[in-house]
């Protein structure tokens, strides 16, 4: 039984790249440089599996930083938005104070009742 040469990636079809069975054929097929983005470099000692495994973890792991930067920025962007509101609110007297005393005016009357 003979074995079929496929790109492991699956971004090329290279038994239909080959014009006829012969080794110079397939030399060339082999060979040919395809400027394919998912191309990586082929490390000795490890198998394509791995290699794949690899990529897709390093891929992983950037994706995960990326997340943790964001979520960080929004936690600075959350506490400063509560540091401002707590320093507007500190006295009955403060800017904070007395803009919430003129929101709830109107629902004074609901505290008699």
């Amino acid at each position: 039984m003979q074995g079929r040469l496929v790109c492991f990636r699956r971004a090329a079809t290279l038994h239909k790249e080959a014009t006829d069975n012969g080794i110079g054929a397939w030399t060339e097929v082999i060979w040919r440089d395809r400027q394919c983005p998912k191309w990586s470099l082929w490390e000795p000692g490890v198998s394509p599996r791995e290699q794949l495994a690899d990529e897709r973890s390093r891929k992983f792991t950037l994706d995960l930083k990326a997340i943790e930067t964001r979520l960080t920025l929004l936690a600075i962007k959350v506490a400063i938005v509560i540091g401002v509101i707590q320093l507007l609110m500190m006295t009955p007297d403060s800017y904070g104070g007395r803009l919430l005393s003129w929101v709830f005016r109107p629902f004074l009357w609901l505290r008699y009742r």
